[in-house]
């Protein structure tokens, strides 16, 4: 019997070994068919939707407080870390393909955090929509850094112990080198990003994920056939904070 407060919702197909730890009411789980789930879900608080695709291999500590927040992990993602949501009306989104297996996202303060499809994160990467504390100028008593929701495109390569930080937009094909501080939007596609903090260092490239000397021109497009393209989410309004 689940516990108290949460409605299961489980393919035959797919097994749950998650710690549950729920207080409130309203929360759903639900786990598409194949799917592995571990680690521990923590929810608090009032109508929590997980939803898990088809396929996904998860071992991660989700822990959500607040009100109608969301998470959706789409088919065939494998993820470990950790996702955590404060506050109340957030989402985190990860699209299908992705392959995070060390990652601590943090959703806070009314925001929001996207990462699409086919997207390989190395380890200890980490996604914040807030830096947790204020900044405050001292003149006007105004708080410098606010928080921003945080969007990462279709086959994104992130490197080892990248910060991705409030405000960051990053468009689809790219790489971020390892250590980098992302805080800003990189709206081209097609570039090595790197640095603290990040800039392009490299234009004209992509990325697969085997290793071989040499790579075919039709090859290197093979990932769009899971991805949708930056410039269809900007035509279609899906993402109306990118500029």
């Amino acid at each position: 019997m689940p516990p108290e407060g949460v409605t299961l919702e489980i393919a035959e197909t797919a097994t749950l070994k998650s710690k549950l730890i729920i207080a409130g009411q309203g929360h759903v789980i639900t786990i598409g068919a194949g799917s592995r789930v571990r680690g521990s879900i923590r929810l608090k608080g009032r109508n929590h939707h997980i939803t898990i695709g088809q396929d996904v291999d998860l071992n991660d500590h989700i822990d959500v407080r607040g009100r109608d927040n969301r998470i959706t992990i789409g088919d065939k993602v494998a993820l470990g870390g950790r996702l955590v949501i404060t506050g109340n009306g957030q989402s985190i989104d990860i699209g299908n393909g992705t392959v995070a297996r060390d990652t601590y996202v943090l959703c806070h303060e009314e925001q929001y955090v996207r990462i699409g499809r086919g997207c390989l994160f190395s380890r200890n990467v980490e996604i914040r929509t807030t830096d947790a504390h204020a900044l405050i100028c001292r003149e006007t008593g105004e708080r410098l850094n606010r928080a921003q929701p945080i969007e990462i495109g279709d086959h994104v390569w992130m490197g080892v112990g990248v910060l991705v930080s409030k405000g960051a937009k990053i468009a689809e094909d790219n790489v971020v080198g390892a250590k980098s501080f992302v805080a800003k939007p990189f709206l081209e596609s097609g570039t090595v990003i790197a640095g603290v903090p990040a800039k392009v260092v490299k234009r004209g490239v992509t990325w697969q994920r085997d290793t071989r000397e040499k790579y075919d021109p039709d090859e290197l497009d093979g990932w769009r056939a899971l991805a949708i393209p930056l410039s269809l989410y900007l035509s279609s309004g899906l993402l109306p904070f990118i500029v």
